[in-house]
């Protein structure tokens, strides 16, 4: 099973430069077994938030987005919340300072790691540093 972080799903919602290779890599995992957690879906809307205050995004393009991607997610992935170990766990791998994990990364890592050991996919580079760091599987993008 696959956890999606949000710069995956930013790129499938938000023309960037990573959209082109999320397509495909989706296209090429047509049968996978999804998974973002709620917090995905709120950082996602934080992301196209913030797009809308820079100008460099209408808030009605932001909020056609946000409803696409709850709508796509709803239908093909599993969504899970962050349960309270997930935070304590976020907070154990923070204490690897070297790491440099802020706390929406590192909870990201620790969900993928305490549901289920899944496989996280980011194109977030120091993200996935940090999940190879821990011992959190990654899919080479």
């Amino acid at each position: 099973m696959f956890y999606l972080d949000t710069s995956f799903a930013a790129a499938l919602f938000v023309p960037d430069a990573h959209s082109s290779r999320a397509l495909q890599w989706l296209q090429a995992r047509a049968a996978a077994a999804l998974t973002i957690s709620a917090w995905v879906r709120a950082e996602f809307a934080s992301v196209l938030a913030r797009q809308v205050r820079m100008r460099r995004m209408a808030a009605r393009t932001a909020d056609l987005a946000i409803e696409d991607f709850r709508q796509w997610s709803s239908t093909h992935c599993e969504i899970i919340a962050p349960a309270p170990a997930d935070f304590d766990s976020a907070i154990d791998l923070m204490r690897d300072y070297a790491s440099g994990l802020r706390a929406p990364d590192a909870l990201h890592l620790a969900i993928a790691r305490n549901w289920g050991n899944l496989t996280l996919v980011a194109f977030d580079a120091s993200l996935n540093a940090a999940a190879v760091r821990a011992g959190i599987k990654i899919e080479r993008l």
